[in-house]
């Protein structure tokens, strides 16, 4: 059975979609941990590496 026939379609992604993608996690992983670092601390608290 061949996968459009099963329901699914398969596409190949080219190396440059993978990168893009990757990066595009990257930033939205990179928010997410900004997000809660900053519900984590109390305002006007530095971090402890002093950023």
């Amino acid at each position: 059975m061949k996968a459009a026939e099963s329901g699914r379609q398969v596409e190949a992604v080219t190396a440059e979609q993978a990168e893009v993608v990757s990066q595009y996690v990257a930033v939205e992983r990179i928010a997410q941990l900004c997000t809660e670092r900053a519900a984590s601390n109390p305002a006007g608290q530095a971090a402890e590496d002093g950023t």
